[in-house]
């Protein structure tokens, strides 16, 4: 409610009450509804039974409501019968459900409000059917087809009944001055002089006499002037009422009689109030548009100056700048007109000034200086003077008509409309109204009165309406030290009332609270702000302002406000308390809350600094899709830069397993700080006591478990300090970095400081001060708990060697396991990685130390893949001896996963001790070719040769060198293609074993690369391309062997594998390998043989055949050169005749698995033994094809 409103006097006062069983909320917003039909047109008014307040007297009237939820008049009841609009007229109770009762509530609302005179019921609905039927007049129906302005209406009709009852209750009773009812206050010490008066009423800059001798009512004797009085007072009341009921021009004629009547009555204060009225009776005519005639006592009243104004446009500071008021008193303007307007419609010559042309505001400026001095001049009468809160409130009330049309740009609509209704106001840099010199001199006029003899809700009005007038005036100063003069105040008034008995706050000051800290500067949120947190603050000044509201709230018994200024002192003002000092404001803070019951929230919104997950020894892990499932290897992955992500590690929670929290949090204050309750989201914690020392940052391991399963972010956790309420913390990391202006920014300032700041704290509004952190976590789904019953005893193994062995698992949980995946490792696997790092080994031996790395020292007989729950079963291992293996651990990853869902997986280690010994070694190796056919069945080999097809020349020897490692003698066997060779070896003695071996055939001018067991793609070698084909050919040709052999060693009871990866194959033993991919044979026709030579007769003609086989899969082109040589000396061509051309081409290309014969005659003409070979040179290549058995021939 605006009490300082210039058109107060023309406002309804009207109290809004619940009724029924209606909540706290469902009024508020019931009740804002209604109050937006605060503003009744007379025509819209059914016409009333009596004609003196009948609206249709006056239709363009307008009747304003002020509507209220609390009675807060009772200080000035004994003011409502000289100014009746201080009165509550109106009740109206507010319910949305019509019941039996409604009338009994009526009832009540009379005996309650006995004062009011309209006593009525509004029922909110839909719909008139669900409100239901009532005959009562005083209960209105507020529905979509009745509007709130509707209903208004109808209570402007009962309130205009009321009216003529009312009034009428003034006739037979003598209407008495304020100071004779119960105001023993003056506005200013009696004086005794006419002079001081004058004086005292001209400090705003316009000085008029008390002369008041123009009036035509001429009265000398007492009975007389005190009859004037009584008359003009009624005359006065129903002016007022008149006002309030809209009908201004009826207003403003009875206060016209009213001011003629108290003018002859030398009635001072009544005088001065009815011309106040009229004044807004003017204003409101103004404001209608219509247009209306000053009458004559009005105008003779406001001109009873004798002498010149002292407002001139003198460039004195006192003097007002204000030309049109000074032209016009001095009597530059044209002639005068007569003023008409008495009741009997006389008229008068004497020159006045032509009021009619001097704009409104001047008017009203000329009436209220009238005014002001009528009631300083009532101070004289011992009963008839003017109570101090009727001259400061009017005086305010101008002060606020002068102050909005100073900063709204003069007299016009907008002015107008706020004035009237409140609407919003646009400032104006340029004006042409009142100077703030002028409002600043006649605010002085409320400091020179003694307010601390007022009521404390009087006084706090006057203070902070002052303040807020200074504020929209751009005086800051002044407004701070309008407020602290409040605070000083009411201090020193409510010492009075502290042995009263109250419980629960005496008066609510918060919004004043709220002004006083941000005029001061105190609104800057420095606990939310980055900006805020680096604006310059005058550290002592807010300390002790704040210590001011302290000690206010305190007598007043507001302790939730005490609190919350305490608390801010130790958020915002630290560095400026000593450390007694947070030692007592802590322990206030506690007393508080704890005897009162006050919510308290602790007041360091930067408690948490730090969350983090305490690593699980054993965390369970997301099983991957390229992962082992079953120990077999999954599909090759190809390697694509572009999918390339970083490896995030997750941390991952069991539900309902126990995990440990590191919470970080600080403690700047004096005084220690106990932690009773640590809540984080979706966990339950079991240790929830700790202390933290003054002026530290401590670390706190709490033991939770997670409540349920899900992806979860922590942003802030709820923690409890001392006896305070729970409330959540963000996660402080570290404060924002700014760049802080120099130069001062002018900045909003919130209006609700203490409200903003319980946000910010309760709800931890950091986010624009500092950096915070967010821990996510998953929780996944309950999992199982596996155990190992046995553990297996140290092993001894040679290499090759195996031994079982048993592990008995039992699942302990209520969980199945049906995830079930086994991981090996040993010792010989961190050497070989080191190794792989050496980026210049060859690919062969990049190759072999894969192998070995990726051999598994340890294998899985078992395979079953779940185990139920509680379930105990046994795991049959294998333990391989591999070379250089001490120590062997077993990882056994085990989960629960649902169909379709993710599986989760921990590992459990199981060490297995096993030290591999040396049985064996492959000292050397070797091959023979064979070039000579052997029909002998006393030996396995050329039995084992003989029996398979294929000429002899297919064959050769691989010889094996072993060596027994081991301090006991051992048998050892080699196996190759069926054949089998074995011997017997004592210690540190070497056997070599014989196996025949057909020739390889590979196309090795097209090998593949060396491949990479461990995925590698794209390995460049940098060795020369001879090179590279050479490792491909040692490589190949070395794995066919190896598929192929295998051999086993047994000494005593056990036995195991030869290993035999160290077969080394030099480019001699390839040669034999290899299968030529031109072979050439030699051969005589119809020629006997013995062993490898070819028996003839000398002088015998022979045909020798020369057949070439092209088992290459390309077109071979090429010359044939036969060389026959003879092993006794002398040249050959004596010796041997042959028909042709040694050297021949091939007649056409020879295609891919083709063979081609050439026929060469020829005779041996002496005895001996002869050589036949054959050469093949390819066309447009330097590649040779040579014959790998020469023709041996043996001449008799």
């Amino acid at each position: 409610m605006d009490y300082h409103a210039y058109t107060a006097p023309a406002r309804v006062r009207a109290l809004l009450v619940p009724l029924g069983s209606l909540t706290n909320d469902r009024f508020h917003e019931l009740s804002q509804e209604l109050s937006q039909a605060f503003e009744v047109r007379l025509v819209d008014v059914t016409p009333t039974r009596t004609q003196q307040f009948n609206p249709q007297g006056f239709p363009s009237g307008r009747v304003f409501y002020e509507f209220s939820t609390s009675l807060d008049n009772q200080e000035s009841m004994f003011l409502h019968d000289f100014e009746p609009f201080r009165k509550t007229f109106v009740v109206i109770g507010i319910t949305d459900q019509i019941n039996s009762s409604i009338e009994d509530e009526i009832k009540q609302l009379k005996k309650i409000y006995k004062s009011s005179i309209v006593h009525c019921a509004v029922v909110f609905g839909e719909k008139q059917e669900q409100i239901g039927p009532t005959n009562s007049e005083n209960v209105f129906h507020c529905t979509k087809q009745s509007t709130p302005e509707t209903v208004m209406c109808d209570v402007t009709r009962q309130l205009l009944d009321e009216l003529s009852s009312y009034i009428s209750s003034y006739q037979h009773i003598t209407l008495r001055s304020p100071g004779t009812l119960g105001s023993n206050d003056r506005a200013k010490p009696m004086t005794s002089t006419k002079s001081k008066r004058i004086s005292s009423g001209s400090s705003i800059g316009l000085s008029l006499s008390s002369d008041l001798s123009s009036s035509k009512i001429t009265i000398k004797t007492p009975t007389e002037r005190r009859y004037a009085r009584v008359k003009g007072r009624q005359a006065k009341i129903l002016g007022n009422l008149l006002l309030l009921a809209g009908k201004y021009s009826d207003a403003l004629n009875e206060l016209t009689e009213a001011i003629v009547q108290l003018k002859a009555g030398n009635d001072h204060l009544w005088l001065g109030s009815a011309l106040e009225a009229a004044g807004v009776c003017i204003f409101m005519l103004t404001y209608l548009g219509m247009s209306y005639q000053i009458p004559h006592a009005l105008a003779s009243v406001i001109n009873s100056s004798s002498a010149a104004s002292v407002i001139s446009p003198s460039p004195t500071p006192t003097a007002s700048p204000r030309s049109s008021i000074a032209t016009t008193i001095n009597g530059s303007s044209p002639a005068p007109v007569h003023a008409n307007g008495s009741p009997n419609g006389s008229s008068t010559s004497r020159q006045s000034v032509e009021l009619e042309k001097i704009p409104v505001e001047d008017l009203l400026y000329k009436i209220m200086s009238k005014v002001f001095h009528l009631y300083e001049s009532s101070q004289n009468d011992s009963e008839d003077y003017v109570p101090n809160l009727v001259y400061c409130e009017s005086i305010l009330r101008f002060l606020r008509f002068m102050t909005v049309l100073n900063i709204g740009g003069g007299l016009n609509d907008q002015t107008r409309n706020h004035i009237v209704k409140g609407s919003a106001i646009t400032l104006h840099n340029q004006n042409d109204a009142f100077e703030k010199s002028d409002i600043l001199r006649l605010s002085q006029k409320i400091m020179t009165v003694q307010l601390k003899n007022m009521d404390v809700l009087s006084q706090t009005r006057i203070y902070t309406s002052m303040a807020s007038l200074y504020g929209a005036l751009g005086y800051e100063r002044k407004k701070s030290f309008m407020l602290r003069t409040l605070f000083v105040s009411l201090r020193t008034h409510l010492n009075g009332e502290r042995g009263t008995d109250i419980v629960g706050p005496i008066y609510d000051l918060e919004d004043v609270i709220n002004t006083v800290l941000s005029t001061y500067g105190i609104s800057l949120s420095t606990e939310s702000d980055i900006k805020d947190a680096f604006s310059p603050k005058w550290m002592q000044l807010h300390k002790s302002i704040i210590k001011l509201c302290i000690n206010v709230c305190q007598e007043i018994q507001d302790y939730k406000t005490v609190v919350a200024l305490q608390s801010m002192l130790l958020t915002r003002y630290l560095d400026a308390l000593t450390d007694n000092e947070q030692h007592r404001v802590f322990a206030e803070i506690q007393e508080v809350s704890h005897k009162h019951a006050v919510p308290t929230f602790y007041f360091d919104p930067f408690l948490l600094r730090g969350v983090y997950l305490v690593r699980p020894p054993n965390p369970p892990k997301k099983q991957t899709k390229t992962a082992l499932i079953n120990n077999k290897p999954a599909n090759p992955v190809i390697y694509n830069p572009y999918t390339k992500t970083e490896a995030v590690e997750k941390n991952y929670l069991v539900k309902d397993e126990l995990s440990e929290f590191l919470v970080v949090v600080q403690n700047p204050f004096a005084f220690p700080i106990t932690i009773n309750d640590i809540k984080i989201p979706n966990m339950d914690i079991f240790r929830n006591h700790f202390t933290v020392a003054p002026k530290s940052v401590q670390k706190i391991h709490i033991l939770t478990k997670p409540l349920k399963d899900g992806h979860f972010e922590i942003e802030s956790v709820t923690i409890r300090i001392n006896d305070f309420t729970s409330q959540p913390f963000r996660i402080a990391k570290s404060q924002k970095v700014k760049h802080v202006k120099k130069l001062k920014e002018k900045q909003e300032q919130t209006t609700n400081i203490l409200s903003a700041y319980m946000t910010n704290i309760n709800s931890s509004n950091i986010l624009d001060r500092v950096d915070t952190d967010t821990l996510t976590i998953d929780v996944i789904p309950a999992q199982p708990s596996l155990q190992v019953l046995n553990s297996p005893d140290p092993l001894m193994l040679l290499e090759g060697g195996t031994h079982r062995l048993s592990l008995i698992l039992k699942n302990n949980s209520p969980v199945s396991v049906n995830a079930l995946d086994f991981t090996v490792w040993d010792s010989t696997l961190d050497p070989l990685k080191k190794m792989l790092e050496d980026k210049s080994q060859p690919a062969t031996e990049v190759y072999e130390f894969e192998y070995y790395l990726y051999k598994k020292s340890l294998k899985i007989l078992s395979d079953f893949t779940e185990i139920e729950p509680f379930e105990e079963k046994t795991l049959e291992l294998e333990v391989q001896g591999k070379r250089g293996v001490k120590q062997i651990s077993l990882g056994i990853d085990y989960g629960h996963s649902e169909e379709g869902g993710d599986a989760f997986t921990r590992t459990l280690q199981v060490p297995i001790t096993a030290i591999v010994h040396s049985s064996t070694d492959l000292a050397d190796c070797d091959v023979v070719p064979l070039v000579q056919d052997i029909s002998s069945d006393k030996y396995d080999i050329w039995e084992y040769v003989n029996k398979n097809s294929g000429a002899i020349s297919d064959w050769c020897l691989f010889l094996l060198d072993i060596r027994n490692l081991w301090n006991k003698a051992m048998s050892i066997e080699v196996e190759y293609e069926g054949f089998k060779s074995s011997g017997f070896i004592v210690p540190m003695e070497t056997k070599r074993l014989v196996l025949p071996i057909k020739r390889i055939e590979l196309d090795y001018e097209n090998l593949r690369p060396i491949p990479s067991l461990s995925g590698k793609q794209y390995v460049v070698p940098k060795i020369s391309r001879a090179e590279d084909q050479y490792q491909r050919e040692m490589f190949w040709y070395r794995e066919e062997i190896l598929k192929r052999i295998k051999g086993t060693w047994r000494a005593g009871g056990i036995s195991g594998e030869l290993e035999l990866r160290a077969i080394r194959l030099a480019q001699k033993k390839l040669n034999v390998l290899k299968v030529d991919r031109v072979s050439i044979d030699i051969e005589v026709e119809n020629s006997e043989k013995t062993g490898v030579h070819h028996l003839v007769k000398t002088g015998d003609f022979v045909t020798v055949d020369v057949k070439i086989t092209n088992n290459s899969d390309r077109i071979i082109k090429g010359v044939i050169r036969n060389i026959p040589t003879a092993n006794s000396f002398g040249p050959v061509e004596r010796r041997l005749l042959f028909n042709g051309m040694l050297q021949q081409p091939l007649k056409k290309p020879l295609p891919p698995k083709e063979s081609y014969t050439l026929q060469i005659g020829a005779v041996v003409l002496e005895r001996g033994e002869y050589e036949w070979g054959v050469l093949l040179d390819e066309q447009d290549s330097d590649i040779q094809h040579v014959s790998r058995t020469p023709l041996r021939i043996r001449a008799l």
